[in-house]
């Protein structure tokens, strides 16, 4: 599994993780391509509080997306296939689509809060 391939290098630093890029070749210098997960990615790059906010953003994104399903359930689709993209892919800090669906997703939420109050 890509969390037992990394899990060393988590476990050295895992309050300030390990740097820029350090996820994104092998530990082991064997050549592969890295980690394959962009949860992990953060997680081992940056430490757990940039991990627990990513992890939190995407809870809030996820019920706020569900308590309006009724009224659009765009927001909610979106945000899972998000979801399973990042669990997937390393690429998203540098991928703009992938950026652009996660900024879509608050603007969609937040447009639909702000009428709601109105």
């Amino acid at each position: 599994s890509q969390w037992a391939k990394f899990y060393e290098g988590i476990v050295n630093s895992p309050i300030i993780g390990n740097g820029y890029s350090s996820f994104g070749n092998s530990l082991d210098g064997q050549g592969d391509a890295g980690v394959h997960n962009s949860f992990l990615l953060v997680l081992g790059e940056s430490g757990f509080l940039p991990f627990s906010l990513i992890i939190a953003l995407f809870i809030s994104l996820l019920y706020r997306s569900l308590t309006i399903t009724r009224q659009n359930i765009t927001p909610f689709l979106l945000t899972i296939s998000l979801i399973i993209n990042l669990m997937v892919s390393h690429v998203f800090f540098s991928s703009g689509i992938q950026i652009f669906i996660l900024v879509f997703i608050i603007y969609n939420l937040t447009k639909k809060t702000a009428n709601k109050l109105v």
